[in-house]
């Protein structure tokens, strides 16, 4: 049997890049029969298994980081047959390139030609990644089953036996209630901070959001 927390818990991480099905199925194998497993039930249906759509940014790469070294003749005949256009580098390429950087020496020159073919990949990366989050958050958010407040008014039963059928109902609404308004809330910030974080990027790359 499921606590209100862990319920309430449940409907605060559901989001538009779905659930987590591992807990909801363990919660939903341990729930009470009636309204909570029948809650877990009609949520799994609800929400999607659609993939959410990941972007590697090879800029984010752990790479490893050895003593500074100067470059040598092959090293800057590779930097100049890497491709100007920042999309067009492998991205293999660029985790070489970020491995460079980490191993020039700095302030040099060297560092400075690095940063100068680097910046921009940076930027077209940093886009692709915003891009991406933008993306996800405007997924749907999974509809919350309206069995919630049945399966919150079971467990407030159990935790608070003191309260009449009644008042735990009440409870069960408003707590339902508040945490799908929280919940929206969240992920409205969490998309305006990822528009904002794309028109950042693209500014600084002086192209249109």
């Amino acid at each position: 049997m499921s606590s209100a927390k862990q319920i309430l818990e449940i409907v605060a991480d559901t989001t538009s890049s779905g659930i987590d099905r591992g807990r909801v199925r363990y919660l939903h194998q341990n729930a009470a029969p009636g309204a909570e497993r029948q809650f877990f039930e009609q949520l799994l249906e609800a929400s999607g298994t659609e993939p959410v759509a990941v972007y590697s940014n090879p800029t984010r790469r752990p790479v490893h980081q050895g003593p500074a070294k100067p470059l040598d003749a092959a090293d800057l005949a590779w930097l100049q047959r890497l491709p100007s256009d920042a999309a067009k580098v492998a991205p293999e390429d660029v985790s070489i390139l970020v491995g460079l950087a980490a191993q020039a020496k700095h302030p040099s020159s060297e560092h400075r030609l690095i940063s100068a073919i680097l910046a921009p990949i940076e930027l077209h990366h940093a886009q692709r990644e915003a891009e991406t989050a933008v993306t996800n958050l405007r997924r749907p958010l999974p509809r919350i089953p309206a069995s919630v407040v049945g399966a919150l008014a079971e467990a407030i039963r159990r935790e608070m036996p003191q309260l009449s059928d009644d008042e735990a109902l009440g409870r069960a609404r408003q707590q339902a209630t508040d945490a799908v308004a929280k919940r929206d809330a969240t992920h409205e910030q969490r998309l305006l901070d990822a528009r904002a974080r794309l028109a950042e990027v693209a500014e600084q790359q002086g192209v249109p959001a």
